[in-house]
C-alpha cells in the first residue's frame, strides 16, 4: 500500500500551478524490507526482492531495442511507430503512433521480455506465462483499454505464428520462450513482432477511418466527414 501527499504550489513568474508528490507510506527506506514471521511467532525484517533493481534491465533493454530495430527495418514508413517508452526494469517497452486512435495506455503495442523467476505481475496472465518454455518469456501484445472493432479482433484470431510461438487471442498477444537471450532468439522475436504489426496496424487504421471505434474521438471526426 502506498500513500502520497500532494502539495499544490504556484510559479511566481509564470503563475503556473503544480502538484508536488511526496510519498508518506511506506516510509522511505522501509520498502526495501519485508516482514517474515517464524513458526514460533517470532518475526524480523529481511531485504525484499526489488523489481527496481532488476539485474537483467540492461539485457532486456538491449534485446528489445534490437528486436524493434530488426522488426521495423523492412516495414513501410506508415507502419513504423514514432513513440516509445522504455520500461526495461519492469520487463517491457511500449510503443505507438502519434495518429488517432493510438494513444499511450489506451491503444499501443507492448513488447514484453523478462526472466520468469522475477516476472512482474500483471504483464502476462499466469496461464499464458505457463504456456512458454524456457527461463525467459517474451510477448508482443496489442494493449487496449477501449473496446476494439470486430475486424481487429478477427485479425488477431487469424494471426499465424512461427514454430514454438503461441497465440493468446484473449490477451491479444503472441508469446514465445527461450532458455537464454541469443541473436537467434532476437531474430525470431523480431519476425513475430513484424508480422504482428503488419497485420494489426492496417486493420486498426482502416477501422478508425470507417468510424468503427466507439466512445472516442473517432465518432465525432467521422460524423464531420459524413456531413
Amino acid at each position: 500500500m502506498t500513500c502520497v501527499q500532494l502539495t499544490p504550489y504556484q510559479d511566481g513568474e509564470t503563475a503556473s500551478l503544480y502538484l508536488l508528490a511526496n510519498t508518506i507510506i511506506p516510509v522511505p527506506g522501509v520498502e526495501a524490507y519485508q516482514i517474515q514471521v517464524g513458526s514460533g511467532g517470532s518475526f524480523g525484517l529481511t531485504p525484499a526482492p526489488s523489481r527496481a533493481s532488476n539485474p537483467y534491465t540492461d539485457q532486456i533493454n538491449r534485446a528489445i531495442g534490437e528486436t524493434i530495430n530488426l522488426a521495423e527495418e523492412t516495414l513501410p514508413d506508415e507502419l513504423v511507430t514514432d513513440h516509445s517508452h522504455k520500461q526495461g526494469r519492469w520487463g517491457y517497452w511500449k510503443f505507438w503512433y502519434s495518429r488517432e486512435p493510438w494513444k499511450e495506455w489506451e491503444l499501443m503495442y507492448r513488447l514484453i521480455l523478462h526472466k520468469k523467476e522475477i516476472a512482474p505481475t500483471g504483464l502476462m496472465p499466469e496461464e499464458a506465462f505457463d504456456t512458454v518454455q524456457g527461463e525467459w518469456a517474451a510477448a508482443i501484445q496489442l494493449y487496449a483499454t477501449r473496446s476494439l472493432p470486430q475486424i481487429v479482433e478477427d485479425g488477431i484470431a487469424k494471426l499465424s505464428v512461427e514454430e514454438n510461438c503461441f497465440l493468446s487471442t484473449e490477451d491479444r498477444m503472441v508469446l514465445l520462450g527461450t532458455a537464454e537471450i541469443t541473436d537467434t532468439f532476437v531474430n525470431k522475436f523480431a519476425i513475430a513482432v513484424r508480422q504482428f504489426i503488419q497485420t494489426l496496424t492496417p486493420l486498426i487504421d482502416e477501422a478508425y477511418e470507417q468510424g468503427q471505434f466507439k466512445g472516442d474521438d473517432a465518432d465525432e471526426e467521422n460524423a464531420e466527414k459524413e456531413n
